[in-house]
């Protein structure tokens, strides 16, 4: 049994369906299709180097059509079961960390910063669920965040303040929140 991180934030109930439909809370871009097809969108929207992406098939469909992300997490898994792997080797720096479900942990948040500081392609494999993970990433402002919505295909939330106000709002709305410090998302924007 792996050991609990230490999970500062914890998803409240009433977010969860809220969270589900990630185009209701922030101004994103959703595509659609036969993975091919939507690698080759992704290609058209994104800069590898200016995302992060959250989520493994997503991580290896960026890689196979877009090319190496700046930040790619992954758990290891697909829909919380199948086993998925990215391959360590491709990037320049690899980390781990420890996340709970339904929750952010401090632990994730501090590399996911050190690892954006870095600039440099990196993988963050997170021990639990990385689901949540994509909210504190565009709180920091710092980049796109592309992640998947299973079954559906992959959401895409652009830098700018409109998503960084909304994913704050989101984050506030946490148990736990009033105990945490968004100041350190904010130090890397420069």
């Amino acid at each position: 049994m792996m050991k609990p991180a230490s999970a500062e934030l914890h998803l409240p109930q009433e977010l969860r369906r809220y969270l589900a439909s990630p185009w209701t809370l922030f101004a994103t871009e959703l595509v659609e299709g036969p993975r091919a097809y939507v690698g080759q969108t992704l290609a058209l929207l994104i800069d590898p180097f200016r995302t992060a992406i959250v989520g493994d098939v997503v991580c290896s469909t960026v890689i196979d059509y877009v090319g190496l992300p700046r930040l790619c997490i992954a758990d290891s898994r697909t829909m919380r079961f199948r086993e998925a792997r990215v391959d360590t080797s491709l990037f320049e720096e690899v980390s781990e960390c420890r996340n709970e479900p339904g929750s952010l942990s401090r632990e994730c948040i501090d590399r996911i910063l050190e690892l954006l500081k870095l600039q440099v392609p990196s993988l963050l494999i997170v021990r639990g669920e990385e689901d949540l993970l994509a909210l504190p990433l565009v709180a920091t402002g710092a980049v796109d965040v592309a992640f998947g919505i299973p079954s559906r295909g992959v959401c895409i939330v652009r830098r700018d303040l409109s998503n960084v106000v909304a994913a704050v709002n989101v984050l506030s709305r946490f148990r736990g929140f009033e105990r945490w410090s968004l100041g350190r998302c904010t130090e890397i924007l420069g």
